[in-house]
């Protein structure tokens, strides 16, 4: 299976001159920008805001002309709810069906019908996306940012799509920053659940 590590060359379902690669300036999908930098356009591609208020939260997703593309409202208990352009609100699950088991891939579909599956979306993996109708590997992927701790340097993450995954290069990117929001607060609640059962065995141990 083609793969894309933090340390490695992307293998895309492309030559290597069809791949788009998105540098995030923040390791953050909840307020971040994705920028070419091979690109002179000054302008970041999209740019990701997330805005809290009193009675709820919401991230925002724009392009390049400052439209907003996407938006997600969080929800504590029930799934985040997602809005597409000028289409009406739906559950975030209904829009990206979660597979039976938890880790399992995440699949959607674009305006023309065509199935599309993120892949490796368990923690500390760098997430695949997958076009069904396409053979070989991934058409877009996303590398987490990664620090080298023997020379002190770092990579900032990046997001790149192959030219079949740019067909659909507002999906591909609104999909991928939700999805790894969900991840990331699984993560971070999963970690929560760690630390406090540790603390409760350091007390019970006293």
């Amino acid at each position: 299976m083609a793969s894309l590590t933090s340390t490695s060359e992307v293998t895309l379902v492309s030559s290597p001159t069809a791949v788009l690669t998105y540098t995030l300036t923040n390791d953050n999908p909840l307020n971040t920008s994705l920028v070419d930098l091979s690109s002179e356009y000054s302008r970041p591609a999209y740019k990701v805001e997330t805005h809290v208020s009193s009675s709820k939260t919401i991230t925002i997703v724009r392009n390049s002309e400052e439209d907003v593309i996407a938006s997600l409202e969080w929800r504590e208990t029930l799934p985040d709810k997602v809005t597409i352009g000028d289409k009406p609100s739906v559950s975030l699950n209904s829009w990206m069906k979660p597979g039976l088991l938890p880790l399992s891939p995440v699949s959607f579909h674009d305006d023309q019908g065509r199935k599309y599956q993120w892949r490796n979306v368990a923690a500390g993996l760098d997430m695949e996306l997958y076009a069904v109708d396409t053979a070989g590997g991934p058409i877009a992927a996303f590398c987490k940012a990664h620090v080298d701790r023997t020379n002190d340097t770092s990579t900032p993450a990046t997001f790149r799509l192959t030219a079949r995954a740019r067909e659909i290069a507002d999906t591909c990117v609104v999909s991928f920053l939700f999805l790894e929001k969900k991840r990331r607060m699984r993560e971070n609640s999963a970690r929560v659940r760690t630390d406090s059962k540790n603390a409760m065995g350091l007390i019970f141990f006293k």
